[in-house]
């Protein structure tokens, strides 16, 4: 727990937890944006196409519309009153229109965003109510969730595991340095430490030891000099 192996190894495994944080839920949002962004825009052409043909008969819709898998019609009338629904909504036809001024409902089927467009000549009021299931998005975003969820979770483990090992191989020079130099004999020859191969951190140590050792057997030497004197 107090080694420089572990304390190094848990900076880095902080550091890539804030890191994959803030990336993963900048990347997250940005993903699930786009993704409402589109199925807004799915949402506005489709009732677009369905106010064209109400609106216009020659367009070859009208009140024989087969309306797409996981889509809800509704055409509601001057007076409030939904004069027609596609299969899902049919239940509220001959009716007051139940949902004025939502843009989330909940139906049977789950979750649907919806979108009005003007009806003409039925009414001053009249509107032609269009939804889409949210079933789509909401899985999407259930699966980015537990993909960030995932990688915040998994990578301080996976992080902390290979540094670890990773710093153990890093520190192996400078572990070895301390047991040769816990070995030192003040009273005989002092040999210097052997030096790594790479000029990193670990040799400058060793380096600095050994000029240590080494005024400390020029000290040595002048001692016996003296007292050989």
């Amino acid at each position: 727990m107090h080694s420089l192996r572990f304390r190094l190894a848990m900076m880095y495994t902080l550091l890539a937890l804030a890191l994959v944080a803030l990336v993963g839920t900048v990347m997250t949002v940005q993903l699930l944006r786009d993704l409402d962004g589109q199925f807004q825009a799915r949402l506005d052409e489709r009732a677009d196409r369905l106010a064209e043909g109400f609106n216009n008969r020659a367009a070859g819709l009208g009140e024989t519309l087969v309306a797409p898998a996981g889509s809800y019609v509704m055409l509601v009338d001057g007076s409030g009153q939904v004069t027609y629904g596609t299969p899902g909504v049919q239940d509220f036809q001959r009716s007051p229109f139940p949902f004025g001024g939502q843009t989330v409902v909940s139906l049977a089927h789950g979750a649907v965003r919806v979108v009005t467009r003007p009806w003409s000549g039925h009414g001053k009021n009249a509107f032609i109510w269009v939804a889409l299931s949210e079933d789509v998005l909401i899985q999407a975003r259930r699966s980015a969730v537990r993909v960030l969820t995932l990688a915040i979770i998994g990578t301080p483990f996976l992080t902390l595991l290979l540094a670890w090992f990773a710093g153990q191989r890093a520190l192996r020079g400078l572990g070895q340095a301390a047991l040769l130099a816990g070995r030192i004999n003040p009273s005989s020859s002092v040999a210097a430490l052997p030096l790594p191969r790479r000029q990193d951190e670990v040799y400058e140590l060793l380096n600095a030891i050994n000029l240590l050792l080494l005024r400390i057997e020029t000290q040595q030497s002048r001692e016996k000099q003296l007292l050989g004197q």
